[in-house]
């Protein structure tokens, strides 16, 4: 083993002696470095932990106030036989010529600042999720830009989201900073974006 003249050596403990403490960082003990080590373990799950939020169409409560899906629509991201389009072996929605998802799902959100100050929301902190795996989707569009809600306000805001056409099992996930991710029910999703009051 070489040693460079700038790395200082080690001499090994003599025998009955125990071995020294500061084999971590320079300054650190094992005990200390343990305590990094265990503390890490335990913040990992945290960090991946979701919380169930209200039911369908119930307020979800925030630190800032509440959120609130009023409604969720679904329907084919394109007209039958759009230019660009084929029909999708999984469902009658005719699916994009690049193979991106098929459907739309548009969901009317109330957000509510019950706070006596503004508070910054973007619709990008709901996200739908797909599927039983719980992956998630940004939104495709949305009808309020990110920006400040101010004290005591109500905003009610579409957003709109691409989904595969195979699946059914679609739920809302709120983030904001600082706290675990928030699943929201969706309300019952009403089928054709058009077809209903």
């Amino acid at each position: 083993m070489l040693i460079s003249p700038s790395t200082p050596s080690r001499s090994a403990p003599s025998e009955g002696a125990s071995p020294p403490e500061d084999l971590g960082p320079p300054g650190w003990t094992r005990r200390q470095v343990a305590l990094v080590v265990v503390g890490a373990v335990a913040v990992v799950p945290l960090a991946r932990q979701v919380i169930r939020g209200a039911g369908p169409g119930d307020a979800t409560g925030t630190s800032f106030g509440s959120v609130q899906i009023l409604r969720a629509d679904r329907g084919p991201r394109l007209a039958g036989g759009a230019a660009h389009g084929h029909v999708s072996a999984a469902s009658s929605s005719p699916a994009p010529g690049n193979h991106t998802w098929a459907d739309r799902v548009v969901l009317e959100v109330e957000v509510r600042n019950g706070t006596a100050d503004p508070v910054l929301f973007s619709p990008g902190q709901l996200r739908l999720r797909v599927g039983p795996d719980g992956t998630t989707v940004t939104p495709e569009d949305a009808d309020l830009a990110p920006g400040g809600l101010e004290p005591g306000t109500t905003e009610r805001v579409r957003i709109s989201y691409l989904a595969p056409s195979g699946v059914s099992e679609l739920a809302a996930e709120l983030s904001e900073p600082g706290a675990a991710p928030v699943v929201i029910d969706l309300p019952p999703v009403w089928h054709g974006l058009a077809a209903r009051p």
